[in-house]
């Protein structure tokens, strides 16, 4: 490269046409890096757009889910007619509701509850973060910074697209995953409760 410039110096007849040429081939590269650079900007605010959809789908299940389980406390004969009664209730209120009632009448499914309520509560405060504290956030990097409130402290994370595709698999396996929501811990749930609705209605009422 000295040998270059020191030749395009001693041959002035060339040196404004080649530092022009320079000029050019310069102005093209920074051109070509800054669509390559937007490129990879806008990829990465629609894998985060998709990340964090995905995640928030997957959270609605797991309310709808609580929603079902507080319905069937309340009439396991005729539960759909009682889900609009929890419809728009807090997350914490439904969990509190379901822990209540197998504290008090499944205590046999407590140490399965208690395991599956802390993942809810611990997924929640992802969700918490991700929905509602990315504000600041442009999704132009890797990472995304969340901040959110708790108690009186502040608390801020960062996040990248796979982080957020573990927390809606997590949300995925607390529904359908081993004692899921969704799936074995639900059969023992609804057998007491139809069980229990049985022993205490005529032959044919019986579920």
């Amino acid at each position: 490269m000295l040998l270059f410039f020191m030749y395009i110096y001693e041959n002035q007849s060339y040196k404004a046409e080649v530092f022009y040429d320079l000029r050019i081939f310069m102005s093209c590269t920074q051109g070509f890096w800054t669509f390559t650079i937007m490129k990879a900007s806008f990829e990465n605010i629609e894998d985060f757009k998709k990340a964090l959809g995905s995640l928030a789908m997957e959270f609605s299940k797991l309310e709808f889910s609580l929603i079902y389980y507080c319905a069937l406390i309340d009439n396991p004969y005729n539960y759909t007619t009682e889900i609009k009664a929890h419809l728009g209730k807090e997350l914490e209120t439904k969990r509190k509701t379901v822990k209540e009632y197998i504290y008090a009448n499944i205590p046999e499914l407590k140490p399965e509850w208690d395991i599956i309520n802390s993942k809810i509560g611990s997924t929640n405060e992802d969700r918490r973060h991700l929905i509602h504290g990315i504000g600041r956030s442009y999704f132009l990097l890797d990472t995304i910074k969340t901040t959110i409130k708790k108690g009186e402290s502040v608390i801020s994370k960062e996040y990248t697209v796979k982080d957020i595709k573990e927390v809606t698999e997590k949300l995925s396996h607390l529904l359908t995953g081993e004692n899921g929501l969704e799936g074995d811990f639900l059969i023992k749930y609804s057998t007491h409760l139809f069980d229990r609705l049985n022993e205490s209605v005529q032959d044919d009422k019986k579920i």
